[in-house]
């Protein structure tokens, strides 16, 4: 069998000179999302897809080269120059929109998905695809394309009824890579896994040891850290991991968590007996300055984080944000915001959500004004202790009762004009120990103003 002639062309010095074309390319998890009632599905291949496009008759001798045949120039948009892609992709989005296309096929270069919702409507769907190729004289290479399909490879993933995995090919691959030598092996780890880091929990906390490899001027030490995030990262991936398509009919959940390392969240949706499954995770580690911030902070910049990242979904919609830590109710809370506080509180503010708090020690709830006729003479009331325990606690600290009011037999103290509840010793552990739990972990002074307003 005859080999074909393949070109490659180096066309540096006509892209060096060229104004660069600012077609945005289609994002990919858009593209995705378009999937998610599609039940069967067809993938179609341009046939040498750039060679569709013809070059202006003024521009053909710009795209020239010399063979040892003789001087050519090319009729057709060549590959390898730099504004082909932009070209490309902008012409079938044009003629893909123009024949109102768009709700049941999408493109990415020269990749042509269709998604129906029963055979009969696929045909159809196919029939109005041919007819638009043969019109606008669209080639297709019949050996790529795939008719029919419950489920398909698209876009480096397989997809099937409303769920996504990783292709298992790529996976195959990431499974054989072996332990790497230096920095540009582990660049070209890195880079194969975090094509799916969404599908990975905790992604960018595995990672950190590996990270620490990529610093200039880190000599370059395999540690069993290392050797374990690398074998980690790998076992994630090789257990085809499961993704929702998100579906815009479904209620939203947002789960965050923070740490010391890296802040993260995953995008989870119901199914139709109410579980919750993942949509999408994400995950950092953390910016050298944030590593100062308190364990509150780094709470509501892991929320915000995510709705920075999940935007595209969030936006103008209400969901809940699940959460075991009141950073929100901090937030809303802390007087006088400034500077990132003040831009977090703005952001929040964007966004239509309800707040549910996850499992963890429940807060004691002690609303002393709440069951008692004494509320004007108490601002603020903080839920850390139990109206009983502290009556209790105070008579057994024998507190010298001629400093203090008694208000429904409780111990105040009057100051500034607001009577304060008076803390026995016995309980004051208690009380900072039960306000880390609500409001964590937001330095000394700011504690005590939560404390004691």
């Amino acid at each position: 069998m005859k080999k074909k002639t393949r070109l490659c062309i180096d066309y540096r010095k006509l892209n060096a000179i060229c104004k660069t074309d600012a077609e945005p390319l289609p994002r990919i998890d858009t593209l995705l999302d378009k999937l998610t009632n599609a039940k069967i599905f067809s993938t179609l291949d341009l046939a040498s897809g750039y060679w569709h496009i013809p070059l202006h008759e003024k521009d053909k001798e710009k795209s020239a080269f010399v063979t040892n045949e003789g001087l050519y120039e090319f009729q057709v948009l060549p590959f390898g120059f730099r504004n082909a892609p932009a070209i490309f992709n902008r012409i079938i989005r044009r003629i893909l929109n123009k024949h109102k296309c768009s709700t049941f096929a999408c493109h990415y270069f020269d990749d042509i998905g269709i998604f129906s919702n029963s055979l009969e409507e696929h045909y159809a769907h196919l029939e109005q695809i041919f007819k638009i190729c043969e019109e606008e004289n669209i080639k297709l290479k019949f050996s790529k394309c795939v008719f029919a399909k419950d489920e398909i490879n698209f876009l480096g993933y397989e997809i099937k009824e409303g769920c996504i995995t990783p292709d298992n090919h790529n996976l195959e691959s990431i499974k054989k890579l072996q332990p790497p030598k230096n920095v540009k092996q582990l660049q070209g780890f890195l880079g194969s896994v975090n094509a799916y880091n969404k599908f990975i929990d905790s992604y960018a906390k595995i990672r950190e040891p590996l990270n620490q490899l990529l610093k200039k001027d880190k000599q370059w030490h395999w540690t069993a850290e290392c050797q374990k995030a690398f074998e980690l990262l790998k076992n994630k991936l090789v257990t085809k991991p499961v993704l929702h398509l998100y579906d815009p009919k479904l209620p939203l959940h947002v789960f965050c968590d923070a740490s010391q390392v890296a802040i993260g969240a995953i995008l989870k949706q119901p199914d139709s007996s109410g579980n919750l499954h993942p949509v999408s995770y994400h995950s950092r580690t953390l910016r050298n300055y944030e590593k100062n911030y308190c364990i509150t902070e780094l709470k509501c910049l892991a929320i915000v984080d995510a709705l920075d990242k999940f935007y595209y979904y969030l936006h103008g919609k209400k969901f809940i944000i699940h959460t075991d830590h009141a950073a929100l109710v901090w937030l809303k809370n802390v007087k006088n915001l400034r500077g990132r506080l003040f831009c977090w509180s703005l952001k929040l503010s964007m966004f239509y959500y309800e707040v549910k708090y996850l499992n963890g020690k429940a807060n004691v709830e002690a609303d002393m004004l709440s069951r008692h006729p004494t509320a004007q003479y108490i601002q603020h009331s903080v839920h850390l202790l139990e109206l009983d325990e502290i009556k209790t606690h105070q008579n057994l600290d024998n507190l010298d009762n001629s400093k203090y009011k008694k208000i429904n037999d409780v111990l105040v103290l009057k100051k500034k004009n607001l009577f304060k509840i008076v803390v026995p010793f016995s309980l004051r552990r208690k009380v900072l120990q039960n306000a880390h739990e609500q409001f964590g972990y937001p330095g000394t002074q700011k504690m005590i103003n939560l404390i004691t307003p």
